[in-house]
Formats: C-alpha cells, sequence, structure tokens
C-alpha cells in the first residue's frame, strides 16, 4: 500500500497534458487489455442491456471502456497538478444554464448523475466553476487511501460528504444553497433501495436523491459528461426529474427513483463506452 501511495504522490506532480498523460495511458491501458478486471461481470451486464447486440460488439465495448479508464486515470492525475486547468477541458452544453441560475439565486439543487464519463473530472469542473458543490461519497476501509482521496478532492475544491452522515445534515446545506452531487447508478443494498427499471431490467436503486429532494424542497437534476477527446469533455445538464402530486411520500419517491434510472438510461446510451459496465448493477 505504500508504494502505491508512493507512486500516486509522484504521478500528483508530473503528470500533464501531452506525452507524459500519454505514457500514462499506454501504460495502464495496456494493462487492462491484458488483464481484462472484471470481464465477465462487463460483458454479462452488456448482453443484458443490449440483449440485441453480438459477442463481437459488447467486447469492442468493453475494450474501449478500458481504453476509458486509462485515460480517466491520466486526466485525473493531470488534474492534481493544476486544478484551476479543468476550466479549460469543459465545454458547457444543453441546459447548463440551469445550474448558473440556482447557483446565481443561490438555490440548492442535487446533481444526479452517474459513473459515466470522468466523473472525477467532473466533480472538480462543478468546484471550479464556482457552484457550492458537495458530493455524497462512500470512506474508504483503509485510512491509507482515504487521506489520499479525500486530500485530491480537498485540492480540488470538492467537500464531501459521508453517505453515513445524517441526512439532516444535507437537507440543511440543501436549503441553505448548496449543490450535493450523488451518483446514483450502483445496485442498492435491499434495506436502502427499491427495485426500478434500469435498462428494461428490474434494479436494486438507491433513492437518496429523489428522498433528499423532497425533504429540502430542491430540484433533482440529471448532469452527465462525457470525452470527445483527451482533455476535451462536454457537460450537459437535463430538466430536474418531475415531482408527482397527490400521492404519498413512499409513492412519490418511488417514481422519481424510476425516472432518475431512465434519465441515467438516456446518458449512458449516448456512450456506453464511457459508463462503468465492471460494476454489478444487476443480480446476475
Amino acid at each position: 500500500m505504500r508504494a502505491l501511495l508512493w507512486l500516486v504522490r509522484f504521478l500528483d506532480g508530473w503528470v500533464r497534458p501531452g506525452w507524459r498523460s500519454r505514457t500514462v495511458r499506454n501504460v495502464l491501458g495496456g494493462l487492462l487489455s491484458t488483464l481484462h478486471p472484471r470481464s465477465g461481470v462487463a460483458l454479462r451486464n452488456l448482453q443484458a442491456a443490449y440483449p440485441e447486440s453480438d459477442e463481437a460488439w459488447r467486447r469492442q465495448i468493453l475494450g474501449k471502456l478500458y481504453e476509458h479508464i486509462a485515460w480517466s486515470t491520466a486526466e485525473y492525475f493531470a488534474l492534481q497538478r493544476n486544478p484551476e486547468e479543468v476550466l479549460q477541458w469543459f465545454s458547457p452544453g444543453r441546459g447548463v444554464e440551469l445550474l448558473d441560475d440556482y447557483a446565481a439565486r443561490k438555490k440548492g439543487l442535487i446533481v444526479l448523475t452517474a459513473h459515466l464519463g470522468n466523473w472525477e473530472l467532473l466533480a472538480g469542473w462543478l468546484a471550479g466553476r464556482g457552484y457550492p458543490i458537495h458530493s455524497i461519497v462512500r470512506r474508504h476501509d483503509d485510512p491509507l487511501m482515504e487521506e489520499m482521496t479525500e486530500a485530491h478532492r480537498r485540492r480540488v475544491g470538492l467537500v464531501t460528504i459521508s453517505k453515513n452522515e445524517h441526512m439532516k445534515k444535507v437537507v440543511d446545506l440543501l436549503r441553505k444553497g448548496a449543490f450535493v452531487g450523488i451518483l446514483a447508478d450502483q445496485k442498492a443494498s435491499p434495506p436502502e433501495g427499491i427495485m426500478a427499471p434500469f435498462f428494461g431490467i428490474p434494479s436494486l436503486t438507491y433513492v437518496g436523491a429523489a428522498a433528499l429532494g423532497i425533504l429540502a424542497g430542491v430540484p433533482v437534476v440529471p448532469v452527465a459528461s462525457w470525452r470527445k477527446e483527451p482533455f476535451r469533455h462536454e457537460i450537459v445538464a437535463s430538466a430536474p426529474l418531475c415531482v408527482p402530486q397527490g400521492m404519498a411520500r413512499s409513492e412519490i419517491i418511488s417514481k422519481m427513483t424510476e425516472e432518475a434510472n431512465l434519465r441515467i438510461e438516456e446518458f449512458v446510451r449516448q456512450n456506453p463506452e464511457q459508463w462503468l459496465w465492471l460494476h454489478r448493477r444487476w443480480d446476475f
């Protein structure tokens, strides 16, 4: 572990756009292409999500995903060297004016996003642009890894909140105008999630985004980014999730969570090679 931490600290100061980032991409991309980590999980996920696809297409997407992970890692280390550069790496696309409007009026919102594109760079861009962004995260079990990860996030201006934090603290932040980012695309634990379709497949899904939005009285805004080329990303935001009326709170949360899955699915389908298919999203 200490050797890994030394390597990370070295890369933090060494990587930058150009030949150094390409070196990291080539080394890591070569390792991933050789070792094929979690390829069985990814290929099963792809087959379930795209039942009309053939084996060759699924393996092509997996190969592109490994390349995407390699580039994301290189970009992440380059971000640590000079966090302000992230503002030059993103092109605001459709819907970003919605985020600007809420920030200008000091109104809180929930940024609903996924493990799509380079989500760590997205967080850095949101912070660098001046939005009052906080992110709900799962703390690492290893203290040294947690210390390193948290230092990286602080360096780019991101404030993190443990997923085990009391909900009242998060609600108070939202009511005071904070933006709270939630990665909502992983499989939930049974006590914390409900079944909702994702790619047409019943999936245990976290309800936190919908529940917090209702409690704090703030919108839940789906946001995503994609890499167009190395160090060139586009960010988009779509209309807030609908809040049904005339229903019990549990029903409203359920309907909003179903819509959240559909919105994330729409994002993923635009660039499937940039979503983390390595997660065990479904029960197979």
